[in-house]
C-alpha cells in the first residue's frame, strides 16, 4: 500500500511539474524538465542526498536555500522554485538539460 501511495504521489508531482513548466516555458520544455527531476530525485519531494545534503524533488544545494517543506505538500513550492532557478541560471529547461547531460548535475 505504501508503494502505491508513493507512486500516486510521484505521478501527481510529475503532473504539477508539467503544468508549471508549460505555463512558464512552453510545452516543448516539459520533457527536459522531467528528465532533470527524474534523474535528481525520481519525483520524490522528500529526497535527501546523503553525501551532498541536496534536498527535495529538485535536489537544491544547499538544502537551506529551498524555502519549502520537504513533503508532498511542499512539492508545488519546490517545483516553482525549480522553474525560477532554471530560468535564472540557464534560461530554460532545454539548456539546463544540456548542462545536466554534460555534468551530471545542474
Amino acid at each position: 500500500l505504501t508503494q502505491d501511495i508513493n507512486n500516486v504521489r510521484s505521478q501527481a508531482v510529475r503532473f504539477k511539474l508539467k503544468e508549471i513548466i508549460k505555463l512558464k516555458f512552453g510545452v516543448e520544455h516539459v520533457d527536459a524538465a522531467e528528465f532533470i527531476i527524474n534523474h535528481e530525485s525520481g519525483f520524490n519531494p522528500q529526497a535527501v542526498n546523503k553525501s551532498s545534503g541536496a534536498c527535495g524533488v529538485v535536489q537544491a544545494l544547499p538544502c537551506e536555500k529551498l524555502p519549502c517543506e520537504l513533503s508532498f505538500r511542499g512539492a508545488e513550492c519546490q517545483l516553482k522554485w525549480f522553474a525560477d532557478y532554471i530560468s535564472n541560471r540557464y534560461g530554460n529547461p532545454l539548456n539546463a538539460q544540456e548542462f545536466w547531460r554534460t555534468n551530471k548535475w545542474y
